[in-house]
């Protein structure tokens, strides 16, 4: 994180210096000095939903949201990454592999996070660490349903394919009344 902090000074100060800046992006190609395992953000929640305690969410990993937080040039507008950050990640990823994959279903898409969090537990040598207010190795509940991953998304071995009334049926096995449904959806 450090690393992608000092570029972004030294961008904005190039950009700030020269009358008419210009820059060029190289896609499909990294150019890093070492290889980091992704990191859980400090501002991610933690743990399950306190309405549905037994359904975890998925996490996006601090290189996509460190890049979209960013305060843009001359401007007191500041975006902060939280799950509203996240969202049009998921959804366009959820959309581009509807694309791909026209026959899978709403819920079969939805089941994907669940699969890259196996592969971490693999990972030994770089484990994936939680940010806060000191950095540790995460745990499942710093994680959630993991990562996303959309390459290992099209070709993912196992999905779950949940219909309209098994969501039905879990929300009545929770026996909670209609109103606490509802306000915590």
């Amino acid at each position: 994180m450090e690393s992608v902090m000092t570029s972004n000074k030294i961008v904005i100060a190039y950009a700030e210096e020269v009358s008419r800046p210009n820059v060029s992006m190289k896609f499909k190609e990294t150019i890093q000095e070492t290889k980091n395992a992704p990191m859980v953000p400090a501002h991610s929640a933690r743990g399950p939903s306190p309405g549905f305690p037994n359904i975890l969410g998925a996490s996006i990993p601090e290189e996509v949201t460190a890049k979209i937080g960013l305060k843009p040039l001359k401007s007191n507008y500041n975006v902060v990454s939280r799950t509203s950050i996240a969202c049009p990640h998921v959804a366009g990823l959820a959309a581009l592999l509807k694309a791909a994959l026209p026959e899978w279903s709403i819920t079969a898409l939805l089941s994907l996070p669940l699969l890259p969090l196996l592969l971490f537990w693999t990972i030994l040598l770089s484990p994936i660490q939680a940010h806060g207010n000191y950095c540790k190795y995460a745990s499942p509940l710093d994680i959630g349903l993991g990562h996303i991953n959309p390459n290992q998304a099209l070709d993912p071995g196992l999905i779950y394919k949940a219909t309209v009334q098994d969501y039905v049926n879990l929300l009545c096995s929770l026996n909670h009344s209609c109103r606490h449904i509802i306000k915590n959806l």
